[in-house]
């Protein structure tokens, strides 16, 4: 399981892969900034730090070549509809 994890604001995302991870992750921010803007208020504000924990492996990590690219909210699903889609990709198995 890889884990996909914002450190200045609190937030996370998790994939049996690290593209899966990272898709998550790019669809659960950009639902919350979405949500934000619909409710006039600022992105990730409600967000805190992720706890230090998260900060010192950050730290020894090993850096991904490609920065992730985060598409308009507006072309993400609504948030109710990101966990569906994640509990029927949880479904999906892959066999050899």
């Amino acid at each position: 399981m890889w884990v996909a994890q914002c450190l200045e604001h609190d937030i996370a995302a998790q994939g049996p892969t690290i593209e899966v991870a990272q898709d998550a992750f790019v669809r659960v921010l950009a639902a919350q900034i979405a949500v934000a803007r619909h409710h006039g208020e600022e992105p990730l504000a409600a967000f805190e730090q992720a706890p230090s924990y998260y900060w010192e492996r950050f730290e020894r990590a090993l850096r991904l070549a490609d920065p992730i690219q985060i598409p308009d909210p507006i072309d993400i699903p609504p948030a109710f509809m990101i966990d569906a889609m994640q509990k029927s990709l949880a479904d999906t198995r892959i066999y050899a």
